[in-house]
C-alpha cells in the first residue's frame, strides 16, 4: 500500500541509518568509541560499521580491536545485543600511509557500501611539529574526501574539527571563516622543511599547529561540498559523558581533565589567567549524538555546527527538530509589506541598489515613484502635491545623497560651502522633513566610516563633531573657496567630505527626536560581491581607479604599506546592511551606528588587492605595461624618487621618440593622471584604521536563516581573491567600455 501525503515526511535518525554502512576514522579515540557505540545501540537496524586500524604500540589489528571491545563503554551492548558488535568491519590501514594504506580489496568494498563518512582521525597533540599536523590532519583529510567522491552511494561527509580553528575572533559563529593562510603556501614551506621559529610567523596568531591545520582542513572539506553533501562539526573541550551509555566515563587524559585533576590533588595552586573567564566544555556523547543527527539531516549546503554549551544555536536547535526562528520573529520581507521608502540618492551607486529592496519580479520597477527635488534647493525642491505624499505614505527614509569628491589632492577637493550646502545641510532638511512624517519608522543616514580617521580603532558609536557648525559658517564666510585656509581649519580631517559627514552624525544624534534613527557607516564601497551581478559598479570612485591603474601597469609607486589593510565593502552588503538595520530600528534617545566594513573581521592587505587584481587583469591581456606591481613605501621623498626614475624618466624618454618620429607624445599625459588619482588617495594608503563592527555582527547574526540568506553582508565570508578577480572583471565590463578604455 503507498499512502500520499500532502507533506513529506522526513525519516528518524535510526531510520535515515537503517541499512546504511558508516565508515569512521579515528575510531579507537575518545571520540570515536562514543561514535561507534551510541550508532549501534540506538540505531539497530544499521549495516556495517567499518573501522579504519592500524597496528599501534606493538600490537597488532587483531590485538588493538580486542582491547578496544573490552572498555566497559560496551557492555550495554554486550548485554542487550551482542551481535551488534559483529557488525563492526576492520580496515587495516593508516591515515598518514599512500591511499590510507588500504588494500584494493577493502577500497572495492568502501565504494560499494559506505554511504556516511565520520571523519574523527587526527594528531590532537597542541605541539606537534607543523610537518607531522599537515600529514595528519590535512593530508589525511585530503586523502578521505578523495576516497568519499568515488563511493557510489555516499550521502554526507561528516568531518569533525574544533571549536578553536578561529580563536582570533571573539564570536565564532557557525560559518566557514577565511583561511588562516594559503593552503598551497603551507603545503610548500613543509615540503621544503621549516624550523620552529618560521612555524610561529605561519601559523598566524593560532595558539598552535593543532588549531592551525584543522582551519585549513576546513575548507579542504567546504571544496569537497561540490561532490558529496559536506558537514563540518567543531565541538569545543570534549568531557566525560553525561548521561549514557556511561555517566562519567572518558577515555583519556586530554581536553582539561589533566588540569582539573592534577588542580583537586594540590599538585597545581597557580593558573594564567582569570577565574571568572568561561571553560566551553561538553560532553563527549553530546559531540556524538551531533554528529549523528546532523548526518540524518544533511542537505545539499556545506554545514557547520558549533558543539559548545550556548544558547540559541540555531543549527543545533534545527537538527534536534526545533524551529529556525521563534514565534515572535519578524522577517524582513514582513517589515516592508505594505510600506513605503523614501531614498535619497537613488541615482547613485548605492542609491541604484537600494531602490532594488530585494524585490524579484519584474513588477517591482512600477513601485518606484520619483519625486523631483534637490537637497541643495529650499523646502528640497519638492511641490506641494509630492511633499503631502511624502508626509502621509512614507515609513522609512535612506538619506544617502551627498557629495562624496574627496580622493582628490585638496586644491581639487569639493570646495568647503559646496560640502556643507549638500552633506550637512541636505540632511538637516531630509531629517526635518521625516519627522514630520505620520508613519515614520526608521531614518537612516549613510555616512561613511571614515569620519573620524583620527582615531586608529573605531567603534561603532557617535563621536564628537570636529568643530561647531557657527564656526564653520563664520569660517566660510572670511575664507570662502581659499583651498590652504580650509586645509588648516579642517585640521585632522583629510577632506571636506569626511569632515561635513562628521558634522552631519552629530547633528542627526542630537536631533532625531522620536524618529527611530541609524547611522549606516560604509568604508570604501566597492563592487557587488553577489547581486544584482558579481562585479557590477557603475563609477570610479573608491579604490577602482587606482587598483585598476595600477593593474594596467601604469602606477609602480605609491606612500604607504604593502602590509596595511585596506577596508573594502561590497555595495550588495552595504545594501543588505541598510535593510536590515531599518526593520530593527527601535525608538530610543540614542542613536544605532553600524560600521559596514571589514578590516576587523576579515582584513585584506594593500599587496593582496593588487595581486589578486593584477592576476585577473594579466590573464585576460589588458595590463598596458609588463609585470604590473606596485612598491609601497613609507618615506614620501623615496616614493617621489622611485617614481621620477622608473616612470617618469621612461614616460619621457618614449614621449621623446614619438615627437621625433612625428607622433603625437602621449605616455606623460597619461602618466601625469595616474599619478594625480594616486595622489588623491595618499591619505588613505599611507594611513590605516581597525574598523570594528560588532553590533553589525550582532545585527546580522539575529536573523533566521531564511533572512541571512536573502540578505548576506557578513564579512567574513568573503573570499578576497574570488572578489578582486570578480572586482577586476567588473571594471572591465560596466566601465572601461563607457570611458572607451582610457585611464582614469
Amino acid at each position: 500500500m503507498v499512502v500520499l501525503t500532502s507533506k513529506e515526511t522526513k525519516p528518524s535518525v535510526a531510520e535515515f541509518y537503517a541499512g546504511k554502512s558508516v565508515f569512521i576514522t579515528g575510531g579507537t579515540g575518545f571520540l570515536g568509541k562514543v561514535f561507534i557505540e551510541k550508532l549501534l545501540y540506538s540505531c539497530p537496524d544499521i549495516g556495517n560499521i567499518y573501522m579504519l586500524i592500524r597496528e599501534k604500540k606493538g600490537l597488532s589489528v587483531s590485538e588493538r580491536i580486542k582491547q578496544f571491545l573490552d572498555d566497559p563503554l560496551f557492555t550495554r551492548l554486550k548485554e542487550k545485543r551482542p551481535g551488534d558488535l559483529e557488525k563492526i568491519v576492520l580496515i587495516p590501514g593508516d591515515i598518514t600511509a599512500l591511499d590510507l594504506g588500504i588494500t584494493s580489496e577493502n577500497e572495492k568494498m568502501l565504494i560499494e557500501k559506505v554511504s556516511v563518512i565520520i571523519h574523527s582521525a587526527a594528531t590532537v597533540k597542541f605541539n606537534e611539529p607543523l610537518p607531522t599536523a599537515w600529514k595528519i590532519n590535512v593530508e589525511g583529510t585530503r586523502m578521505m574526501l578523495a576516497l568519499s567522491r568515488r563511493m557510489k552511494r555516499i550521502e554526507v561527509f561528516i568531518h569533525i574539527s574544533t571549536a578553536y580553528t578561529n580563536t582570533n575572533r571573539e564570536v565564532v559563529d557557525e560559518i566557514l571563516y577565511p583561511a588562516p593562510a594559503d593552503i598551497d603556501q603551507v603545503h610548500q614551506y613543509v615540503k621544503d622543511g621549516i624550523s620552529e621559529e618560521n612555524t610561529e610567523k605561519i601559523i598566524n596568531g593560532r595558539p598552535n599547529t593543532y588549531t592551525f591545520t584543522k582551519a585549513l582542513t576546513e575548507h579542504l572539506v567546504a571544496e569537497n561540498q561540490a561532490y558529496v553533501p559536506t558537514i563540518i562539526v567543531r565541538p569545543s573541550v570534549v568531557a566525560a559523558i553525561k548521561d549514557e551509555p556511561i555517566k562519567g566515563w572518558l577515555g583519556n587524559w586530554y581536553g582539561a581533565t589533566g588540569l582539573t585533576v592534577f588542580t583537586a590533588k594540590g599538585l597545581n595552586r597557580v593558573i594564567y589567567g582569570h577565574s571568572s573567564n568561561i571553560v566551553d566544555l561538553i560532553p563527549v556523547d553530546y559531540v556524538a549524538n551531533l554528529v549523528i543527527a546532523a548526518g540524518a539531516k544533511s542537505s545539499n549546503d556545506c554545514i557547520v555546527c558549533n558543539s559548545v554549551i550556548i544558547k540559541n544555536s540555531r543549527r543545533y536547535s534545527s537538527i534536534y527538530g526545533g524551529k529556525s526562528k521563534d514565534a515572535n520573529y519578524q522577517s524582513i520581507g514582513d517589515f516592508y509589506a505594505g510600506k513605503s521608502v523614501f531614498v535619497t540618492g537613488g541615482t547613485g551607486f548605492l542609491g541604484k541598489v537600494f531602490k532594488r529592496l530585494k524585490a524579484s519580479n519584474p513588477e517591482s520597477i512600477k513601485k518606484v515613484v520619483p519625486i523631483v527635488g534637490d537637497v541643495t534647493l529650499s523646502n528640497l525642491g519638492l511641490n506641494q502635491k509630492d511633499e503631502d505624499t511624502l508626509v502621509d505614505k512614507v515609513s522609512v527614509v535612506y538619506h544617502a545623497a551627498a557629495t562624496i569628491k574627496f580622493n582628490e589632492p585638496l586644491q581639487f577637493n569639493e570646495p568647503l560651502q559646496v560640502a556643507m550646502t549638500i552633506n550637512f545641510e541636505g540632511t538637516q532638511k531630509i531629517l526635518e522633513l521625516s519627522k514630520r512624517m505620520k508613519n515614520i519608522q526608521a531614518f537612516i543616514y549613510i555616512s561613511t566610516a571614515f569620519t573620524n580617521t583620527s582615531r586608529k580603532v573605531l567603534l561603532e558609536t557617535v563621536y564628537p563633531p570636529p568643530a561647531k557648525v557657527d564656526d564653520v559658517y563664520k569660517f566660510i564666510e572670511e575664507y570662502g573657496h581659499d583651498a590652504q585656509e580650509t586645509k588648516k581649519f579642517l585640521g585632522e580631517q583629510p577632506s571636506t567630505y569626511t569632515f561635513t559627514k562628521s558634522l552631519s552624525e552629530a547633528y542627526v544624534a542630537k536631533n532625531h527626536g522620536d524618529v527611530p534613527t541609524i547611522i549606516i557607516r560604509p568604508s570604501v564601497v566597492s563592487s557587488a560581491k553577489d547581486e544584482p551581478l558579481k562585479g557590477w559598479l557603475d563609477n570610479w570612485y573608491g579604490g577602482t581607479a587606482l587598483v585598476q591603474n595600477a593593474g594596467r601597469g601604469w602606477n609602480r609607486f605609491a606612500l604607504g604599506n604593502n602590509d596595511a589593510p585596506l577596508d573594502l565593502i561590497p555595495v550588495d552588503y552595504v545594501s543588505n546592511m541598510s535593510v536590515i538595520a531599518a526593520a530593527r530600528a527601535k525608538k530610543s534617545s540614542d542613536v544605532q551606528v553600524y560600521n559596514c566594513t571589514s578590516s576587523a573581521e576579515n582584513p585584506i592587505i594593500w599587496s593582496n588587492v593588487h595581486k589578486y587584481f593584477n592576476r585577473e587583469m594579466v590573464a585576460r591581456g589588458k595590463n598596458e605595461i609588463p609585470y604590473p606591481h606596485v612598491i609601497y613605501l613609507k618615506s614620501k621623498p623615496l616614493m617621489n624618487i622611485g617614481t621620477f626614475i622608473f616612470q617618469t624618466t621612461p614616460a619621457q624618454i618614449a614621449d621623446f621618440w614619438l615627437k621625433i618620429t612625428g607622433r603625437e607624445p602621449k605616455y606623460m599625459e597619461t602618466l601625469s593622471k595616474v599619478l594625480k588619482v594616486r595622489d588623491g588617495y595618499e591619505f588613505f594608503t599611507a594611513n590605516s584604521w581597525v574598523m570594528k563592527a560588532e553590533r553589525a555582527r550582532e545585527l546580522y547574526s539575529s536573523l533566521s536563516p531564511e533572512d541571512r540568506e536573502e540578505f548576506p553582508c557578513d564579512v567574513t565570508q568573503i573570499v578576497w581573491s574570488e572578489y578582486m578577480r570578480d572586482y577586476c572583471r567588473g571594471i572591465l565590463k560596466y566601465i572601461t567600455p563607457k570611458t572607451n578604455g582610457k585611464l582614469v
